[in-house]
């Protein structure tokens, strides 16, 4: 399954929010998302074919194992499941030499929307983002749905000078001057 997404910085909370509401976009509860990023030994990021996997921790009870092959930007094929154990995966992924990469927490308030998914998250130290994605088949038209997802963000009041390109784990990593 593939999922694209488009990612942009929230600058004015209220007129965000109101702009939801007013579409009937109804935030569900929010929640606490550890994601414990890993990626391959000595991987350039942001790189077509780039693996990075996610153990996600939420609420401190449910936890999962993504991997994210990037294609371009935020649209990356993605695999997910369950896990009982993070701490074991965790030292499993290293035991294979994958290396940390970041370690972030974010409250995220999801809702669907249509066929869509769309998260409005505050990240520590990073601040508020808003989110919109849609899975796909692997071979859909990235640049079209791309273009879709944005017809949609725009309606919210949301600007493409607000785009975000990257996934959090980058995000944190630049802010940090790491990469």
């Amino acid at each position: 399954m593939r999922e694209i997404e488009v990612k942009a910085r929230v600058h004015n909370p209220e007129a965000v929010l109101a702009a939801l509401d007013a579409a009937s976009v109804t935030l569900g509860q929010p929640r606490t998302q550890r994601d414990i990023v890993y990626c391959e030994p000595g991987a350039q990021t942001n790189v077509a074919g780039h693996n990075f996997l996610r153990v996600r921790i939420e609420n401190d009870t449910q936890a999962t194992l993504t991997l994210k092959q990037t294609i371009k930007n935020l649209d990356k094929i993605e695999h997910e499941t369950a896990i009982d154990n993070p701490d074991k995966m965790i030292a499993m992924l290293e035991l294979m030499h994958y290396e940390l990469y970041n370690d972030l927490t974010k409250v995220r308030r999801p809702a669907q929307y249509v066929d869509y998914e769309i998260c409005y998250d505050d990240v520590t130290d990073l601040g508020t983002f808003i989110e919109i994605e849609k899975l796909c088949p692997d071979d859909a038209d990235g640049e079209q749905i791309h273009a879709e997802l944005w017809g949609i963000l725009s309606g919210f009041g949301i600007s493409r000078d607000d785009e975000v390109h990257v996934g959090y784990d980058i995000l944190m990593r630049e802010n940090l001057g790491h990469d």
